[in-house]
């Protein structure tokens, strides 16, 4: 993956140098194979058949360095110079083979021992030390393979130094693998990891946490906790990927110091004594609460490298707090670059990353149009390049479209972190903290989090309870933990014991999200469907099949697309391995497969196979080789492995299957692997359908890096071609093909030939040179002469138009009495004519060129010159000049080059015709005149923009790359094409389009049918009570409310919906979210707001509930009431002539609170169903939606009896009451806290008694805070929980500590309260837009 990065470096340097490159990598998921960087990537098997030349270091010098005991050879033949004299005798020896010498200093006797090594190649570390130092080493290194010096290379990072500079750092990088040690035992000297991170800080302390941060998303930094039991001297000594956690906990709780740790690990004590560091700051923390908490110990934490979520542990509190009282302390980090030179020589960098050991701010947040995107963090097992791809992806495209980007991402080895990706690049970890921090910082548009893959955060559900899921449905069983990308712990359960040992994986990967355990049906297709849509509206799919049965994730599976039906009956192995054996491969197998295969006439040698399970350890016979000793010598070109047997479905990497450590070796061997007897079988079939070597084809492995624009074939309906007659100046042949080069794919040609066609005998004469030689398609123009009226009228079917010259250029093809023409025939010779053309486009129907290929000699007679110039060739190219440059959209040209030629001279359709153009190729009309016999060209040394890169004529690939693919005499007369379109469609094109009409007005009446259909509508409703919704009704509530959210989040116009309706607004208490959310509604929504209020009205005169609803209902459409007095609404639904909405009647109803209250549920865990909420606070007066816990300080504020009774009633649902608030938000989805309200008590006596009783802390939440139990529900909540919930306002029962805490969704809930309202509103008035 690094060796990715390395790559794409190189192919940048080559590209500055000016030279093509040719890429050749079968990986789609890498970005170096995506168009923009190399000019041609081949999707080919890398192997030495495809390498010419070796550019840089030698292949001689790579067997040296790679071979331990040449290197040691050459190690040995250094000369060490011990003083100056030494030096120039040594160095003089050396200049006389090399124009360079490498000078170095002496290790010989150092106490350390030093193990030195060279890398002729550029590898993993390479792209560490290059992102470590910002030295661009692959850059620079193909500068140097292409024979550049050192000095003159510029450092493309610092833009101000050259490559020579060494670099120098002001900082400090950790760098940490992350292993996947599930597959391998331990850690040693043969590379187990998987990806890697690096954290760069200030101290080492900073960056060493954050890099453990970044290596885990389980990890809070060098944090004791992490864990999970008493350290053992076994944990220290065994290097693993959770030692750094075990030093953690035994120096936090004195199991072990510094001098036994170093004793145990033999890890440097400097960083023992750092590692030290960080747990004392971890016992003063320890100390603190989150008020007591001193600004000079939050910034010792912070300079340490703590995130707020770790020192919030630690104190008891939240991250949201941390980070709230951190900002109020002004405890905030500053940005600093990577310049490579320390600040010793002027460097403006965008390598960026952020610290809280400094004092300023090294770059200026002066972005106008930016966008945040996250990159993919560190790579594991199954998530790797493919995310990194997509990240640089979207930095590509957010830059085609004018935005600044800036990346954020930790990994050394990706192309996302590469200095010239993007405008800014913060190496920093992808976590809430950082992002946020920046974002505040940068202040861009937005962040794009879609590219990156996801962090697993999950939960793990009861095994009793999955046991008695899969027991009911039947095994085999597929677990998978929720939220997880690549398929991390997701396996086939086939027993109970499985699937205890299954489940214990993907909790370990899953400790804040759902397992999800489902039914795995065994022997299935797999079909893989990838669309893109936008808006609702579905833009693009792709489907694709798996060969191999479901069970297989599809990033290890085998996919075809356009997906096929492999279920055919199955041809046997043994006929595939015929094929084989047919093609002359060498065939091996263990001493039972090949005595199987060998008893059918197949040649296959047996080799010893002693280490698998089944298979006896004895020889297989004497002198045969192992099969261990042919992995290691790579003699296998190919392994097939078949491990999936019976009911199968264990993944191919399980210890558990047959033949895994044949798999293993083969894998770690480099040498393709096999494992599913379909992809076995349609590879081979493949291989003996292509042969063993399959051709290369440049359209299907090949992908070119252009900005590729498909056009129709182009129409030039005025070219001279001067066969017969005048062939030293032009023929069929080199006409067309210049017209082919200029992706003209037919032309008109003129008829002022030797002879002229004005009759059939020429025109015979003309069309059997043009059938012959042309490589276009061609029509032929009859010349108008005195005489010939009739002979052109019996032709006319045969040719493309008729020709009038009105001047007397030709004998032959004059008329007469035109001399006057002359006078008046335009000449563009000034930039003002010129320019009037592109003014007046509208009036020009056809582009022509008018190509005229006369000899240099006559065009530089000054005298006798000839009109017109050679250009059929160069015609498109600039006019896709005149595009980049605004003067003309590709429509205009399409129109004057293809529709408007075609409609003009009624020509046919060119089946399966179009050409290619690359819209931002810039290159210089040569001084050859191209492919026109002319040899020259009036555009010689024009600078254009645009160029054909290929044209398809008839489906034939006729021109691709400047190369001329057909042979003369492909070009055919467009109008036998047209009488040959004549026979096949049997009707005439006005009947077509006729059928086409009345099919579309078929159509029109099939929609406007539907389109009458009677809408749902709650128009005959005059109130609005809670106990109304049917569960349907809510589903269509909450679907309306659904579709204005997001046009309103994504500022879609929606002032159509309710335009010219007026709402009516009376309010006899005061109200902040209902009043302005009814207000915000209706506006938005495009209609009027009337308000009144008991404080401002007549009500003060005495005018009655009653009069004033009759009153308000003759202004309005539509009456939202709120009154302090149950069964107002009831009233008032009695004398008014519109709909009414219960906006809350005292203690009574407040419908559309409940509304909101469920659909803010469902927006915030994915379910209303099976979930258990504590409602807690004034239950008695607070208004009645949903329930199950009831949490009151005391038995008067309880729940009223008929609502516990009506609760009952309804059946399944346990009523708890407490009075303890921190035993009745235990086990808990949901907390709905309400305001014990002070205007519901009769005195103040009674209120103040209760007043305060609750009060919802961060601690109290986090106490309350669980795993989800699985029940049923195989979706599951998708969030945090509990979530927090409160109709508003607030008095002090929820602590302001939490408003940042995600949980806290009361706020959010409000919001919804508009999006509800707007529903409803739509929906009483019968303009609901579903």
């Amino acid at each position: 993956m690094a060796i990715m990065k390395c790559i794409l470096q190189a192919l940048k340097a080559l590209k500055e140098e000016g030279i093509r490159t040719v890429l050749i990598n079968p990986n789609v998921a890498t970005v170096q194979t995506s168009k923009g960087f190399a000019d041609f990537t081949y999707f080919l098997p890398i192997t030495k058949e495809y390498v010419t030349d070796v550019l840089g270091t030698s292949i001689q010098t790579i067997m040296n360095t790679e071979d331990r005991e040449r290197f040691n050879i050459e190690v040995t033949s250094i000369g060490f110079a011990q003083n100056r004299a030494e030096l120039v005798a040594i160095a003089q020896q050396a200049l006389a083979h090399s124009d360079q010498v490498l000078i170095d200093k002496s290790l010989k006797g150092w106490k350390e021992y030093y193990i030195i090594e060279v890398n002729a190649r550029l590898s993993r570390s390479s792209a560490l030390a290059s992102k470590a130092t910002g030295y661009p080493l692959a850059y620079v290194a193909a500068k140097l393979a292409l024979g550049q010096k050192l000095p003159v290379i510029r450092n493309s990072v610092t833009g101000n130094t050259t490559a020579c500079f060494e670099p120098s750092l002001d900082y400090c990088v950790v760098k940490i693998p992350r292993w996947d040690l599930g597959k391998f035992a331990r850690i040693g000297s043969s590379m187990k990891s998987v990806g890697e991170v690096m954290g760069i800080g200030r101290s080492f302390e900073e960056a060493f946490q954050k890099a453990l941060r970044m290596v885990s998303d389980h990890a809070d930094g060098f944090s004791p906790s992490a864990f999970l039991r008493k350290p053992t001297n076994e944990d220290l000594s065994n290097p693993t990927d959770k030692r750094m956690f075990a030093i953690a906990r035994g120096m936090f709780y004195g199991d072990f110091d510094v001098e036994k740790v170093h004793e145990l690990t033999s890890i440097d004590k400097w960083f023992l004594h750092r590692m030290h560091n960080i747990v004392e700051i971890h016992h003063k923390l320890q100390k603190e609460s989150l008020s007591s908490l001193p600004v000079d110990l939050l910034l010792e934490a912070k300079q340490a490298g703590f995130s707020d979520r770790q020192i919030a542990k630690m104190i008891d509190s939240t991250e949201s707090m941390v980070r709230e009282r951190r900002v109020r302390l002004n405890v905030t980090p500053w940005v600093k670059q990577i310049d490579t030179v320390a600040g010793e020589w002027p460097a403006q960098t965008n390598y960026l990353y952020v610290t809280y050991n400094g004092a300023e701010n090294d770059v200026q947040f002066n972005m106008k149009n930016a966008v945040i995107v996250l990159g993919s963090g560190v790579y594991r097992i199954g998530s790797s390049v493919e995310f990194d791809a997509s990240c640089v992806g979207c930095v590509r495209e957010l830059k085609a479209l004018g935005y600044q980007t800036i990346t954020i991402n930790c990994n050394p080895e990706t192309v996302s972190t590469d200095y010239d990706m993007c405008d800014r690049l913060y190496f920093e970890e992808i976590s809430f903290e950082t992002v946020i921090d920046i974002y505040h910082m940068e202040k861009p548009k937005g962040v794009i989090l879609a590219f990156g893959g996801q962090a697993p955060n999950n939960i793990a559900m009861s095994l009793s309870k999955a046991q008695r899921f899969c027991a009911k449905v039947g095994y085999p069983c597929l677990i998978r933990p929720s939220y997880v990308l690549s398929g991390a712990a997701m396996n086939v359960a086939h027993t109970e014991e499985d699937l205890a040992v299954f489940l214990k994986q993907a909790a370990v990967v899953a400790k804040e999200h759902p397992v999800v355990v489902s039914k795995f049906i065994s022997e299935a297709k797999e079909i893989d469907v990838d669309a893109v849509a936008m808006e609702g509206e579905l833009l693009v799919m792709a489907v694709c099949e798996h060969v191999e049965n479901a069970g297989i994730h599809s990033g290890d599976a085998t996919l075809v697309t356009p997906p096929q039906d492999l279920n055919q009956a199955k041809s046997e192995m043994l006929r595939s391995v015929q094929l084989l054996q047919n093609m002359n491969f060498d065939l091996f197998g263990s001493k039972g497969t090949a005595d199987y295969f060998q008893s059918n006439n197949i040649r296959m040698i047996a080799v010893d196979w002693p280490f698998e399970e089944g298979v006896s350890d004895e020889k297989t016979a004497g002198g045969t080789r192992s099969v261990a000793e042919f992995f290691e010598n790579k003699e296998f070109h190919l392994v097939i492995n078949l491990p999936i047997r019976g009911s199968g479905a264990y993944r191919v990497s399980a210890y558990r299957t047959h033949g895994y450590k044949t798999r293993r070796m083969a894998v770690d061997n480099g040498i393709p692997l096999i494992t599913d007897i379909k992809c076995a079988k349609l590879f081979i079939e493949a291989l003996h359908t292509v042969g063993r070597r399959p051709p290369v084809n440049s359209q299907i492995d090949c992908v070119a890096s252009r900005n590729l624009k498909r056009l129709p074939g182009l129409i030039d309906v005025h070219v001279h071609v001067r066969e017969p007659g005048a062939t030293h100046k032009e023929d069929w042949y080199t006409c067309t093909r210049a017209a082919l080069a200029g992706g003209i794919t037919q032309i008109l040609a003129m008829p002022n030939t030797t002879p002229p066609l004005v009759d059939m005998d020429s025109y015979q004469i003309v069309d059997r040179l043009a059938a012959h030689n042309a490589v276009v398609d061609y029509g032929l123009y009859i010349g108008a002469t005195p005489g010939n009226a009739k002979t052109a009228s019996e032709l006319a079917p045969a040719v493309a138009g008729l020709k009038m010259y009105l001047n007397q250029t030709f004998s032959a093809l004059k008329m007469e009495s035109v001399a006057d023409w002359v006078k008046v025939r335009p000449c563009l010779a000034t930039v003002e004519d010129r320019n009037a053309l592109w003014e007046n486009l509208e009036y020009i129907d056809c582009f022509a060129t008018d190509h005229a290929p006369h000899t240099w000699a006559e065009k530089d007679d000054p005298e006798k010159a000839p009109p017109g110039f050679p250009g059929v060739e160069y015609m498109v190219p600039l006019l896709l000049t005149a595009v980049s440059q605004g003067k003309l959209t590709i429509r205009q040209l399409v129109d004057r080059l293809y529709y408007n030629p075609k409609r003009i001279f009624g020509l046919p359709d060119q089946p399966d015709t179009y050409i290619e153009v690359d819209l931002n190729e810039e290159w210089v009309i040569p001084e050859s005149g191209g492919e026109s016999k002319a040899g020259w060209t009036p555009y010689a040394g024009i600078k254009v923009r645009g160029r054909v890169q290929k044209v398809v004529v008839r489906g034939e690939e006729a021109f691709v790359d400047g190369v001329i693919h057909v042979r003369p005499g492909f070009g055919v007369n467009v109008r036998s094409l047209s009488r040959a379109q004549d026979v096949l469609l049997g009707s005439s094109s006005n009947e077509v389009i006729s059928l086409g009409t009345n099919m579309l007005r078929e159509l029109q009446v099939a929609t406007d049918e539907v389109q009458v259909e009677a809408k749902p509508s709650m128009e005959e409703s005059p109130t609005l009570p809670v106990a109304q919704f049917t569960p349907r009704e809510l589903n269509s509530i909450f679907d309306v409310a659904d579709r204005f959210r997001a046009d309103v989040e994504r500022k879609h116009p929606l002032t159509h919906v309710l335009e010219g309706y007026i709402l009516a607004t009376m309010f006899y208490e005061v109200s902040t979210r209902t009043a302005s959310s009814f207000a915000a509604a209706m506006q938005r929504l495009g209609g009027g707001v009337v308000h009144m209020d008991s404080f401002t009205s007549s009500v003060q005169k005495g005018e009655t509930l009653e009069d004033s609803v009759t009153i308000m209902s003759n202004y309005a459409d539509i009456v939202v009431l709120r009154h302090k007095e149950t069964g107002a609404a009831a009233r008032a639904a009695a004398v008014s002539s519109r709909p009414v909405i219960n906006a809350g009647d005292g203690a009574g109803e407040h419908p559309t609170q409940a509304l909101l209250d469920v659909y803010t549920i469902r927006q915030e865990i994915g379910t209303v169903n099976g979930l258990t909420i504590a409602m807690i606070g004034d239950l008695k007066h607070g208004r009645t939606d949903v329930t199950i816990h009831y949490v009151t300080p005391t038995p008067a504020l309880g729940m009223p009896d008929y609502v516990v009774d009506y609760v009952k009633k309804q059946g399944g649902v346990v009523q708890k009451n407490f009075t303890s608030l921190a035993e009745g938000i235990q086990n808990v989805d949901v907390i709905y806290v309400t305001r014990i309200q002070k205007e519901r008590f009769a005195t103040e006596e009674e209120y103040n008694k209760v007043k305060g009783s609750y009060i919802l802390t961060a601690k109290l939440l986090n106490a309350a805070a669980r795993p989800k139990e699985f029940n049923g529900n195989l979706l599951g909540p998708s969030r945090n929980l509990p979530i927090v919930m409160h109709p508003l306002p607030r008095v002090d029962e929820i602590s302001t500590e939490l408003d940042h805490d995600d949980r806290a969704a009361y706020f959010r809930q409000a919001k919804n309260g508009m999006y509800v309202r707007m529903a409803l509103l739509a929906m009483i008035l019968g303009k609901s837009p579903l």
